[in-house]
């Protein structure tokens, strides 16, 4: 028995379909950090806050920039981690709050 092209693709898009959005809903709404989850959206409120206060420029373009070079950081994976879709180290986080001048646990919501 050959399987036609269209068979095949009957059988893995929907594999495919389910892959992407278990995918999608764990990069939106998780990190996974020190063994707990944290809020990316959280994550992502407090640290724009943070740069807000040291006086960093609101213009995203002009954020991505600064913060790249704050982090030492390509500006792809500064705006990933700006927009709360790229999970942190703990380092990282350790780094950033150093940074901000906040308390790692504030910056990941814990606090």
């Amino acid at each position: 028995m050959t399987l036609h092209r269209q068979q095949i693709l009957a059988f893995f898009i929907p594999l495919l379909d389910l892959y992407q959005n278990r995918a999608m809903y764990l990069e939106k709404k998780l990190i996974w950090l020190h063994g707990a989850f944290m809020n990316t959206k959280v994550f992502a409120q407090r640290l724009n806050q943070g740069l807000d206060d040291i006086g960093v420029p609101v213009l995203i373009s002009e954020r991505i920039d600064v913060f790249s070079k704050l982090l030492d950081v390509p500006r792809f994976k500064a705006e990933a981690i700006l927009n709360g879709r790229l999970p942190v180290t703990p380092e990282m986080l350790s780094q950033i709050a150093k940074e901000l001048e906040v308390s790692p646990e504030w910056l990941s919501g814990d606090e």
